[in-house]
């Protein structure tokens, strides 16, 4: 994962301008996002929206961080290779945690059953009776209150469907807004989009890292030209901007490359 104290230390950033390491920057999500990213030097300048030649020149310092695999045809960094193997690991041990957790709880609670379970068998017949008897003094009231309010026979429920609708948060709205402002997305958000930005608002996510995480996919899905149908699509790449500091100029290098690709200055990168 991206940590700005080990980027800072490192040799390659005194060697790139502030341009060159947003272009870095966009190879290494790649890296993480696809697993790996294409050899290709005029592909990836395609990608970047880089000209050929000075990609060439800034490829020539950073070709070194990378990988090659698959018989040269692609290319990862080691560094992120390292970090997702210890994210399985850790992601593995909360698995086995939470599996033991429940196991024991289960089992406790299987111990109760059992041991009650002579109570629950002599009580039944006398619960029964009584949800009987329930049921049929609520008909009788029912009858009743018809007969003395007959205008009130079929009255509708005071609660109405406004009542179940999602309350949509200064939050939720910038996210929605955010959401159909992409390119790549539809004019309007559905209630399922709503839902995913309120469950995103829970999780404490600043806007930055939502709007961050949605340009990064935006991008590479423009360039592929394939829409997103849906908010929940964006969350992995939310999730991954959430949990590292993002840089000054990151966002409005990521803001110009997408109105440049969305105005068709770079629409070759689509073919």
């Amino acid at each position: 994962m991206w940590s700005v104290q080990d980027w800072r230390g490192d040799d390659l950033y005194d060697e790139l301008d502030n341009r060159e390491r947003g272009i870095y920057r966009e190879l290494i999500d790649q890296c993480w996002v696809a697993g790996s990213i294409t050899s290709d030097p005029e592909y990836l300048a395609r990608f970047v929206g880089e000209p050929i030649e000075y990609f060439a020149r800034f490829w020539a310092k950073a070709r070194k961080k990378f990988r090659s695999i698959e018989g040269g045809a692609r290319l990862t960094s080691k560094r992120l290779e390292e970090d997702r193997r210890r994210l399985e690991n850790v992601r593995k041990k909360r698995k086995k945690v939470a599996k033991t957790a429940a196991k024991a709880r289960w089992n406790h609670t299987d111990l109760n059953t059992k041991g009650n379970k002579k109570i629950h068998a002599a009580r039944m017949p006398e619960a029964m009776l009584g949800d009987a008897q329930i049921q049929n003094q609520i008909q009788i009231h029912k009858e009743e209150r018809t007969e003395d309010y007959p205008h009130q026979q079929h009255s509708p429920s005071p609660k109405t469907a406004a009542d179940n609708s999602i309350p949509k948060t200064e939050f939720v709205e910038q996210v929605l807004a955010l959401y159909v402002g992409l390119p790549c997305t539809p004019n309007r958000p559905t209630e399922g989009d709503t839902k995913v930005a309120a469950e995103i608002e829970t999780r404490g996510f600043s806007i930055a890292a939502v709007e961050c995480g949605m340009l990064q996919v935006a991008i590479r899905k423009v360039t592929e030209g394939v829409p997103v149908k849906s908010l929940l699509y964006f969350t992995p790449a939310i999730d991954d901007a959430a949990s590292k500091p993002i840089p000054a100029d990151y966002l409005e290098y990521h803001r110009r490359k997408l109105a440049d690709l969305k105005s068709g200055k770079t629409a070759e990168v689509k073919a």
